[in-house]
């Protein structure tokens, strides 16, 4: 199954009126699709938990201010843009973070300007320049490779980064982070 795509593409209108008031999402089991914009402006969502999720698709969870937890065990792909703003009127201090173990495939500008201050994609390997891009409350990315240049840019607070294996030259520029760890293949 799928939640559909929205036609809610409008950057000066607000979400879907009918999840205003929404703040936790369950997305069930047999839906492995968020298209594209499908909660994309729903400034109430804190919370979204999705099992069955394979791909979240563009702008899926775009400006979706107030996102603070996201946990999508299955998923393998996030388009670009699919967090973009998300969780960006968080405060630090809450700990906003995203779970995706399963994830290998981050588009461009999939975290840019969020407010996660965690993200956890362990078997990433495919992350697209400028992915994750100026989250200023940004302190800890764990990855498997970086191979683009510019995937990890100017995430101004930056502290910490785990990773397998990286090709790239400037994977992280202007960060400035204090521990990098490299892990041993498994």
């Amino acid at each position: 199954g799928e939640i559909p795509n929205s036609r809610n593409k409008d950057k000066n209108e607000s979400g879907h009126k009918a999840l205003r008031y929404v703040k936790d999402i369950f997305v069930p089991d047999n839906i492995t699709t968020i298209g594209d914009y499908a909660f994309a402006k729903c400034y109430g969502i804190q919370s979204i938990v999705a099992p069955g999720v394979k791909t979240v698709c563009d702008h899926a969870f775009y400006c979706d201010e107030n996102l603070r937890y996201i946990q999508i065990d299955s998923c393998e792909t996030l388009e670009h843009d699919a967090f973009n703003g998300a969780g960006a009127a968080v405060d630090a201090a809450e700990n906003p973070k995203l779970f995706a173990k399963k994830v290998t495939h981050v588009g461009a500008h999939a975290f840019w300007q969020t407010g996660f201050v965690i993200i956890d994609l362990p078997n990433a390997t495919n992350i697209e320049t400028s992915a994750i891009e100026e989250n200023e409350n940004l302190k800890c990315v764990i990855v498997c490779e970086l191979k683009n240049d510019y995937s990890l840019n100017m995430n101004k607070a930056l502290a910490n980064i785990k990773y397998e294996k990286c090709s790239a030259n400037m994977a992280w520029y202007g960060c400035p982070f204090s521990e990098i760890k490299i892990s041993e293949k498994k």
